[in-house]
């Protein structure tokens, strides 16, 4: 039987994660730079957290979370904050908390393609974005 371990990228609380779990996926870790939300992923995963900015991540980074599985699953949901309708009720750039800010331009590109560029050096993989 082939090893699977899952690495959630913008992880936050632990959702997709969660689902994960609950249909036995084993998943290694969670990726987010919200420091709010270790407890919760770690609490309701039993998962590791890493609390860092996506786009900092490296393969190497990467690789030594999945360890030695044979199927490496990286699956991430691009952050849902800027989008809510909470959101919106702030102006782009002055009122609303660093956290939740776009980018200018409004999408965040760069997470994004860091995303799709660890997806894409890993063998064995199964990428979700």
């Amino acid at each position: 039987m082939a090893k699977i371990s899952c690495v959630d990228l913008f992880c936050g609380a632990g959702g997709l994660t969660h689902g994960f779990v609950l249909e036995g996926l084993p998943v290694v870790a969670g990726i987010d730079m919200d420091p709010a939300c270790r407890f919760p992923y770690e609490t309701n995963n039993q998962a590791q957290f890493v609390e860092r900015d996506i786009s900092t991540v490296t393969k190497k980074e990467l690789l030594s979370l999945f360890g030695d599985a044979d199927v490496k699953v990286l699956a991430g949901c691009a952050p849902c904050q800027p989008f809510s309708t909470y959101a919106q009720r702030y102006s782009l750039d002055s009122d609303l908390p660093p956290v939740f800010r776009l980018p200018r331009g409004g999408v965040h590109a760069t997470s994004f393609f860091s995303c799709l560029a660890m997806s894409q050096s890993l063998k064995n993989r199964i990428g979700d974005l």
